[in-house]
């Protein structure tokens, strides 16, 4: 059955997670603040994802629509979440909190190194400080 002509046509979307505001472990539902490429506006971006932390380079295939009390807001059908490879993003990522994989701390990065978008880390040549999560002291 075709699409009303009226629908929406969805596109996709390209950005960083700026900020998780609802996550459902149960059934994935989650509502993310995001910059899309290109902007430098926050937006919504309604979706299912099983996991999502602050900082995540996402993918997105959805639609924007008008919501009367929040503005416009992107509803994603399909939803793909990567780790930063950016430093903004890796410093949001591990940042975000506890998390498995940033050894649950808060790593603040003191120099402003060039990061290899192959190796999705930072080269050892970046300083760290470690502060512990107030959870675990």
């Amino acid at each position: 059955m075709p699409a009303p002509r009226n629908a929406p046509k969805s596109e996709v979307l390209r950005g960083l997670v700026d900020r998780v505001v609802f996550h459902n472990e149960d059934n994935g539902y989650c509502i993310l603040k995001i910059v899309p490429e290109g902007r430098r506006d926050v937006v919504s971006l309604i979706g299912k994802a099983p996991r999502v932390v602050a900082g995540e380079e996402f993918e997105a295939r959805g639609v924007w629509e008008p919501n009367r009390d929040f503005g416009p807001q992107f509803k994603a059908d399909a939803l793909k979440l990567r780790r930063p490879d950016s430093l903004a993003g890796i410093e949001r990522y591990l940042g975000s909190g506890c998390g498995q994989e940033a050894s649950c701390g808060n790593p603040r990065i003191l120099d402003q190194t060039k990061i290899d978008p192959r190796h999705h880390a930072l080269p050892s040549s970046a300083r760290h400080q470690f502060i512990p999560c107030p959870a675990h002291l």
